[in-house]
Order: structure tokens, then C-alpha cells, then sequence
């Protein structure tokens, strides 16, 4: 892990080192009077991982290294970012990326029942509501996709990143916009203290992606209740063999029971990016 500071910038190749920031975007009491202790806003910028490889001791490792040097506190103004690609070096086929933004969709109610209130109405992650009308949408290149996933309010020719699910990733960024080309990353997610915490949000992610990529997957999603149940059925049937683990995921799962069926404040109010 390296150390990335105005005085001191890490000039290496992105995602090749775990890397801890300072971030001015996170709102916090710089000074805690009760404990005396000065207090930053920073961010933990992981690498590449291998899902198929053992790396949940990678993040763990990862939590152990920056907790010898402080203690990790959140607050409403932090969050989780999970990107994943399909691996092997590959590009999302418009097929898988048609597969999942509909899974997307269909499970969105269920993933925001998933999330502490203050990350449900987080005008960075907004809602996919344009995106239920895929069916009729001429999807036939992925950029198409994903305008009417992400459609920016204030250019109807462009796309945003300001959803739950960002899929602009997947292209390189426009010059001076940070892409990572391959990627579709899920913004919801709240801040983490804990490595177990962060393991558990990011099996969710990669265990969902997993499921919907597969073809076909839209003649059999209605199966499905479009709840967290319905949800966890959908992951639980969808496990990669290799790849797939719900030995932290259920830990979020498995917490909603009556409460789920409560319909969650959804964000639509466009904003600037975070």
C-alpha cells in the first residue's frame, strides 16, 4: 500500500498498489475535542482482483495495513464504490450488459430495502427508473445502453454517473475524466470500518453481476420476486462455482425479514458527480 498526499503523489500505475488518499469530499470535524484526536477525510483506492483467485486475504490485508496507522470511523458522507469486469482482460458483451442492466432494474426495490436510509436517497446513486422502459429501447450499441441507464437530465446525448449502478465505465473516459474502461461500478454501498463489512458489500455485488451476466437470464427472472427474498433466491441460484461465496454476503441478506416489504424514498434530483 502506498501513501498518496498533495506533498507527496504517487506517480504508479493505477489499481497495481492498494492506495490511501486524502478525499476533501468526506465532511468531518477535522479536531475531536473529546478524544484529542486530529481527524482526515481519506479514501481506500483498492487493485485489481482476480475473482477466481483468493482475494478476500487481499482486502483483509488490506484493512489490517491501515489500521495500524489510525482508526477508520465513517459517517453519512462516505460510501462504498464496487467495480467489476468480466475478467480474462474481456469487454462486456452488449448481451450481458442487456442481461444485467434488466436484473438492474428488477431488483433495484430489493437493493435499496439492502441500504441504510441516508444511501437510498443519495442524489450520487439515483434510481434506474428511466432504465424500466429497456424493453422497448433500441439497445442495439452499448453506449445507447447506457444513456438510457444513466441518463445525464441536463444533455439527453450523454450519460452521467450520478446512479447506482454506473456502467460509463466500461468506455475510456473522455479526456480528463478518470475511467477505468472496463468496468461497471455499484456506487450504493455505505462507507465500511471493518474488513468483513467491506467483503460483504462487494460478494454482493459480485455474486448479482455473476447471476445476471448469464444468458437467458431474462426469460427466467420473473421466477423471482422482485423483493429482498426473490433477490437473495436469485444470487443463491446464480452462484459461480470458483468464484462465488455468501460467507459474508448473507450477513446483509439475511437482515431484512419483515422490514422488507417497507417501500425505501428513492433520489432523483440530478446533481453534480461524487
Amino acid at each position: 500500500m502506498h501513501w498518496s498526499f498533495p506533498d507527496e503523489e504517487w506517480h504508479g500505475e493505477d489499481y497495481t498498489e492498494w492506495e490511501f488518499k486524502l478525499d476533501e469530499t468526506i465532511k468531518i470535524q477535522e479536531y475531536d475535542e473529546r478524544t484529542h484526536c486530529n481527524r482526515r477525510g481519506a479514501h481506500i483506492a483498492g487493485v485489481e482482483l482476480d475473482a477466481s483467485q483468493e482475494w478476500r486475504g487481499d482486502i483483509t490485508n488490506a484493512f489490517e495495513s491501515v489500521t495500524t496507522f489510525c482508526k477508520i470511523k465513517t459517517n453519512k458522507t462516505c460510501s462504498t464504490h464496487i467495480h467489476i469486469s468480466p475478467g480474462d482482460g474481456k469487454d462486456w458483451t452488449l448481451d450481458e450488459l442487456k442481461e444485467i442492466s434488466m436484473a438492474v432494474t428488477y431488483f433495484e426495490w430489493a437493493f435499496l430495502a439492502l441500504l441504510p436510509p441516508h444511501r437510498r436517497k443519495s442524489a450520487f446513486c439515483q434510481s434506474h427508473t428511466a432504465g424500466r422502459s429497456w424493453a422497448k429501447a433500441d439497445r442495439k450499441e452499448a453506449r445507447k445502453l447506457t444513456r438510457l441507464m444513466n441518463p445525464d437530465p441536463r444533455n439527453g446525448n450523454t450519460s452521467t454517473k450520478d446512479y447506482a449502478w454506473h456502467f460509463g465505465n466500461i468506455f475510456p473516459g473522455p479526456s480528463g475524466m478518470e475511467s477505468t474502461g472496463k468496468t461497471i461500478e455499484w456506487r450504493q454501498p455505505p462507507g465500511v470500518e471493518t474488513a468483513d463489512a467491506c467483503l460483504a458489500w462487494t460478494e454482493l455485488a459480485l455474486n448479482f453481476i455473476q447471476a445476471a451476466r448469464k444468458p437467458g437470464m431474462h426469460n427466467t427472472i420473473d421466477h423471482y420476486k422482485p423483493n429482498v427474498g426473490g433477490l437473495r433466491k436469485f444470487i443463491k441460484d446464480g452462484l459461480v462455482k470458483g468464484v462465488g461465496s455468501r460467507k459474508y454476503m448473507d450477513s446483509i441478506l439475511q437482515k431484512i425479514d419483515k422490514s422488507e416489504c417497507k417501500t425505501p424514498t428513492l433520489a432523483t434530483v440530478p446533481t453534480s458527480s461524487k
